[in-house]
């Protein structure tokens, strides 16, 4: 799981970063939403840049007549334009069919009249209105527009201008490749075609949903490139003679980097050869009613010098085109946006460097948040990725506002969220597998409430092994083998099991942890896996609580046993308690280990639980658990040399509680008790007699302790210790 918590989120990272270099739909179009919302809190201020659009609006409908209009009336609205000395007229329209007035039209419109020739050729004869519009078109700076289609008729549109490729567009590595291509055109009858001083197409571009978020500079039909309404118009308004192009360095993204008019401009471009628009927040600024031309209420100066497209936003017309900030905008609208941009040398960019630097950093950020959320916290795992997305964001803002630069602000936003996700759920699970781990462990041997504390926070278990200063407690039954050949089986475990119980209910609830059983003997420590504080006083708490269990125990079993009329032998338990440095971790092989102690200071402690027995007190503790916990009621037993070990310790009689500590009566008793050992190391032996039999009266209870001194003074009477005799006592048994 652990491993998993690493190479899952990078499987999962390196997913994201091959789906950039691939761009799905899906990635790209929640990239070009989120650029829509930057035009959106950041559109482009409306500045004058001499760009009109001549809106044949649903006034100048309802003025002038419903479209279209008699040619004869585009060609005054084309001689009032031009009276006001504008630089060039595009018109995003185009006249593919004769006028509906043209003599042509009337003779084919009523064929009965064909078999009178004199009525057919007076009518041939009348003002023809496309010759009308023809002859206005070519005293003008008009530039026609056509629409380039993937069916119909192939034949190419009429070139006015002269591009300058450079390049076999038959290529593969021709940089215009990526330029939309077409197959056939709806063009402008020939003679308005002819007549004027540019052709371009009128064509939108929009992104696959829809939406137009870039103007083409550049068409391809067959083995021809072909320029845009607004790129045609810009040349015929500056009298410029060729269109040029430069492709990028990158032969990767081999594509067009710009497209310029000679002598005046030079217009950056993706390499598809488009631009893209950032879009207007008033386009009502540049618009004049078609109507006010035709009845002169326009003012010349405010039309002068100034490329004008002419185009319609009535709504029955149906030329809307979807952009960033308008669902509706007039498709004019957008050759009028990117006239603008070329004039002003504003304009949108992405450039190709931008992918490298947006993989990069998603990489590096989907790193960061992986290994924080592993080696750190989801806390500081979530901050950085709220941090990145904010960063990521706030950079594509800043990037816009100031730069124009579109930089994209969702894949590493989506990358940062789904390994920030991925991440999580591992650790979670992680963290809910080692909860289980250490309830599964630790269920059976700690108290309920510090496996909840130690399973909410398993760093604090260390299971491969540390020095720690621990407690330990053994607690042995007496006499347990004649128990044992007494009882049948049955009877004995049973009445083991009644035992064990209370006793274990009791290390828990104290705070401590089993180790192990041991038939009739039960081991537990203190101070792990959880850090305890008082940990030495909570064992000495615990064992004399398990002698009040085992009363407890005895008088339930003793009344059940004179229920049966049977005989009962009470119980009795010794216990050892030690404190002191232990290793602590899973010990074992490698095919079955538990969590134990081993050291020297928890041999001492079994062989504190069997010295009980021979100094007649229930609870022996070391030096070291009382001065850990000096507030208990204990008398010194002896200064003893315990089997296995060569250096003497100090061991105690645990009696009582901190009450029992401050009564007048055991502070009497140990007292006494203390001139008594002093005499006893000093070889006082009738003094020893004589303090022995002043605790025998203050403590009846402890006689077989003081018994044992008695029996000691006796045999050093008939064999004195040495000289430099220590008063220390050698235990040869455990």
């Amino acid at each position: 799981m652990l491993g998993a918590r690493i190479v899952v989120p990078l499987i999962v990272l390196a997913g994201v970063l091959a789906l950039v270099r691939i761009q799905p739909t899906a990635l790209v179009n929640l990239r070009y939403q989120a650029f829509d919302q930057l035009q959106r809190l950041s559109p482009r201020p409306y500045r004058d840049a001499g760009v009109r659009v001549i809106d044949l609006d649903d006034e100048s409908l309802a003025r002038i007549g419903q479209w279209p209009w008699p040619r004869s009336q585009v060609a005054l609205l084309v001689d009032r334009l031009y009276e006001r000395g504008v630089a060039a007229i595009a018109f995003d329209i185009t006249f593919a069919e004769p006028d509906r007035t043209s003599p042509e039209r009337l003779v084919e419109l009523w064929p009965e009249l064909a078999t009178e020739d004199a009525l057919r050729e007076g009518l041939l004869a009348l003002p023809d209105p496309d010759r009308r519009l023809a002859a206005s078109i070519a005293r003008a700076p008009v530039v026609t527009g056509f629409f380039l289609v993937g069916d119909g008729d192939g034949t190419l549109p009429l070139a006015k201008a002269q591009i300058h490729v450079g390049q076999d567009l038959a290529s593969q590595r021709n940089p215009l490749r990526r330029v939309p291509r077409f197959s056939a055109a709806v063009r402008n009858l020939p003679a308005i075609a002819g007549a004027a001083s540019g052709n371009g197409s009128a064509n939108g571009s929009a992104d696959p949903d829809g939406i137009h978020r870039r103007v083409n500079l550049l068409y391809r039909m067959k083995d021809r490139v072909l320029p845009s309404l607004a790129l045609e118009a810009l040349r015929v308004a500056i009298g410029g003679d060729q269109i040029v192009t430069k492709a990028t360095n990158s032969d990767e993204d081999l594509g067009l980097a710009y497209v310029g008019v000679r002598p005046a401009f030079k217009i950056p471009t993706d390499p598809g050869g488009a631009v893209w628009i950032h879009y207007v927040d008033d386009p009502g600024r540049r618009v004049v009613p078609a109507w006010q031309v035709l009845e002169g209420l326009v003012a010349e100066e405010s039309l002068a010098g100034t490329v004008v497209f002419v185009g319609t936003s009535a709504v029955g017309l149906r030329d809307q085109r979807p952009t960033p900030l308008d669902p509706y905008l007039p498709g004019v609208m957008l050759h009028a946006e990117l006239a603008e941009h070329v004039v002003l040398g504003h304009s949108l960019s992405r450039p190709g460097a931008i992918f490298g630097l947006e993989w990069l950093m998603t990489g590096l950020l989907g790193l960061m948040v992986i290994l924080l959320v592993r080696f750190s916290s989801a806390l500081a795992g979530a901050l950085v990725m709220l941090g990145s997305v904010a960063t990521a964001l706030g950079a594509s803002a800043w990037a816009f506002d100031q730069h124009l630069l579109l930089v994209d602000p969702v894949t590493p936003s989506l990358a940062v969220f789904g390994v920030f996700l991925v991440s999580s759920v591992l650790g979670h699970l992680s963290e809910e597998s080692q909860k289980r781990q250490v309830r599964d462990a630790f269920g059976h041997y700690l108290a309920p409430a510090l496996v909840e504390k130690l399973s909410a926070d398993p760093e604090q278990l260390k299971l491969g092994g540390e020095m720690r200063e621990l407690s330990f407690l053994f607690c042995d039954v007496r006499g347990f083998t004649t128990l044992s050949e007494r009882l049948e089986p049955e009877a004995l475990t049973r009445l083991v099991n009644q035992l064990l119980t209370p006793l274990t209910e009791v290390i828990l609830d104290c705070g401590g942890t089993i180790d192990k059983y041991m038939g009739d003997c039960v081991m537990a420590f203190w101070n792990a896996p959880l850090e305890v504080e008082g940990h030495a006083a909570l064992a000495c708490e615990a064992a004399l609580r398990m002698l009040e269990a085992v009363e407890e125990l005895n008088q339930r079993l003793a009344g059940e046993a004179a229920e049966q009329g049977a005989c009962f032998e009470p119980l009795r338990v010794g216990v050892g308690v030690n404190t002191g440095l232990a290793c602590v971790g899973n010990l074992g092989s490698e095919q079955r280990f538990d969590y134990s102690v081993i050291g020297d200071a928890v041999n001492l402690a079994s062989r504190l639980e069997g010295q009980s027995k021979r100094y007649g007190v229930d609870v022996v503790i070391g030096e070291e658990t009382l001065r850990a916990a000096p507030g208990f009621a204990t008398l010194e037993l002896d200064r003893i040399r315990v089997k296995g070990k060569e250096e003497p310790v100090h061991i105690h009689g645990l009696l009582g509680d901190s009450a029992v500590a401050q009564r007048l009566d055991f502070v009497d008793l140990r007292d006494h008790h203390q001139t008594l050992l002093k005499a006893y190391r000093a070889g006082e032996w009738a003094e020893v007699l004589d303090r022995i039999e002043d605790c025998v009266l203050r403590a009846p209870e402890l006689e077989p302790l003081y018994d044992l001194y008695r029996e000691r003074v006796a045999r050093y009477r008939v064999a004195p210790p040495p000289a430099h005799w220590d008063g220390v006592f050698t235990a040869t048994s455990k």
